[in-house]
């Protein structure tokens, strides 16, 4: 009587849901923000993993739609996006595995913001007086500015004004 043996692996782990986010060169406002003032972005995705079967994303209400660019022995990558348009996107993703055990979806948002934000002035009669905190010079004294929404410093142009 002849024996054969076989070996096989069970798995039934669901893989780790992968992380997303905004990619340096997108990320444009303040670092971890998940703001960026760019229409076209790159999120970075990591935690894929190896070996695995297939792996795929849908964006806002779209369709999923199964990932090429990140190759199948990668466990992390760049998805790019363009022609996105003002306002909060939200980005769902998934893996399944070699064995097929379909992982958690993990959901990341960033929001897509290309309007400047606005210098506020008070109303009033005296304008002038009460929007400028009138101490202009470098020893001490402050000039005081409201803005529409909050401004990363590192943003920011100061320069002297003469006046």
């Amino acid at each position: 009587m002849l024996f054969r043996s076989y070996s096989f692996n069970v798995d039934l782990t669901q893989p780790l849901a992968p992380s997303v986010s905004l990619a340096q060169a997108s990320d444009t406002g303040m670092g971890g923000d998940s703001r960026t003032n760019q229409t076209a972005v790159q999120l970075a995705v990591t935690g894929m993993e190896s070996g695995r079967f297939s792996a795929s994303y849908k964006l806002d209400t779209g369709s999923w739609t199964d990932v090429s660019t990140i190759g199948g022995a990668l466990t992390s990558g760049t998805l790019s996006f363009s022609g996105l348009a003002e306002g909060t996107h939200t980005l769902q993703m998934r893996q399944i595995d070699a064995a097929g055990n379909e992982g958690a979806t993990s959901s990341y948002s960033f929001v897509v913001d290309t309007t400047a934000p606005t210098l506020l002035s008070p109303t009033g009669s005296d304008n002038l007086q009460t929007f400028w905190n009138a101490r202009l010079d470098a020893d001490g004294q402050t000039l005081r500015v409201k803005f529409s929404e909050a401004l990363d410093a590192s943003h920011l142009k100061i320069g002297r004004a003469h006046v």
